[in-house]
């Protein structure tokens, strides 16, 4: 039985970069509004499951998103990851 290898759901990811959020505003609140429909994003997200990934790029502002949801996945648009 050498060779079997066990079946791994299926991962979805996305790159989320905090830099730059801002990039544009021409107020205060233009800046808020931006932050705010961001955060919002996240916390839809986090709702369904998605989770943070720890993995290094934090450090530059990239973060990993992942789930396992092929569904939650569409509806933010993520990637199958690569096996």
């Amino acid at each position: 039985m050498g060779g079997v290898r066990p079946i791994r759901p299926a991962r979805y990811t996305t790159t989320w970069r905090f830099k730059g959020l801002g990039d544009g505003s021409k107020s205060i609140g233009e800046m808020s509004a931006q932050l705010r429909k961001a955060a919002d994003i996240l916390d839809k997200m986090s709702a369904k499951g998605v989770v943070l990934e720890l993995d290094g790029g934090e450090d530059d502002d990239y973060f990993t998103l992942a789930t396992s949801s092929k569904d939650v996945a569409q509806e933010f648009g993520m990637g199958e990851e690569e096996t």
